[in-house]
Formats: C-alpha cells, sequence, structure tokens
C-alpha cells in the first residue's frame, strides 16, 4: 500500500496535469467558429507599419488616412490626426467626405480648416488645384501639403 505523502504525490500531479489540460483545451480553438462580426481583425499590414515608420520621421503635423489606420498614427508616429473610429470622431464627417468625394474644392477646403499636413492613401491624389508633394510611394502614398 502507497504511503500518504506518495498518495498526495500523484493527486497534486493529476490536479496539475488536469490543469494545464485545462488551460490548453481553452485556447486551443481560439477564434475559429466565432462569427465574422465577432472575429480579430488587423487594423494594418507590414505596408501600413512601414508608411507609419517613414511619417514618424517627418516633421510635426497633422495627418488625414482612412479611419483604421488613423487609430494607429498617435501610437507610433507621435502626430495628430484628423479624426479615427476611436479618436476625434466629432471630425469623422470630414474625414469620410474627404475619402469618398471627388470634388478637389471640398478636399482642399477640408484640408484648410483642419491644418492637415499629411495625407496617407491607398491611391493617386489628383487635385490639381493643391500644392502637393508625393514624399512616400510603397503600399501607401504619402502626400506633404506644401
Amino acid at each position: 500500500m502507497l504511503k500518504n505523502n506518495n498518495k498526495e504525490k500523484i493527486i497534486q500531479s493529476i490536479l496539475a496535469i488536469i490543469l494545464i489540460l485545462v488551460v490548453i483545451l481553452t485556447f486551443l480553438n481560439y477564434n475559429r467558429g466565432v462569427p465574422e462580426q465577432f472575429r480579430l481583425y488587423k487594423i494594418m499590414d507590414q505596408g501600413d507599419y512601414d508608411t507609419l515608420l517613414f511619417i514618424k520621421t517627418q516633421q510635426q503635423g497633422k495627418v488625414l488616412a482612412e479611419p483604421l489606420l488613423s487609430a494607429a498614427i498617435p501610437v507610433i508616429t507621435n502626430k495628430t490626426i484628423l479624426a479615427s473610429t476611436y479618436f476625434n470622431s466629432n471630425k469623422m464627417p470630414d474625414l469620410l467626405k474627404f475619402l469618398t468625394t471627388e470634388d478637389c474644392t471640398i478636399k482642399a477646403q477640408i484640408i484648410k480648416d483642419n491644418n492637415i499636413k499629411y495625407l496617407i492613401l491607398k491611391q493617386d491624389f489628383n487635385c490639381t488645384n493643391l500644392n502637393v508633394s508625393l514624399i512616400y510611394q510603397k503600399s501607401n502614398r504619402v502626400y506633404k501639403i506644401n
């Protein structure tokens, strides 16, 4: 027959194994079978991150970018933003209007009214009525307002 001391060690070992299994099984299927609206999502990819590292090296100034990317700008670059899904949401109408309109006069007014210094865009910025310089072009385009 086993001594009480050996029985306690066996019980403790079994409990430790059960605890380890519970922890492992809890996270084994993490994010699988979760409805799409509750899944984790990526705010940015490596190209976006590289763009923000570039912006970080530029002079101070307010940045206009798409809402999800804008959420990462203050954290990574220490620059201010026009708006994002989390910050300055009262400026979200200006941001959405800028991103959706083709009217360069409206874009120019939004840039002027909000003192925008940099634009981060996925596509070319084709407003000839604005004095902008393309200063970075990889997965994103960064324009400096002159």
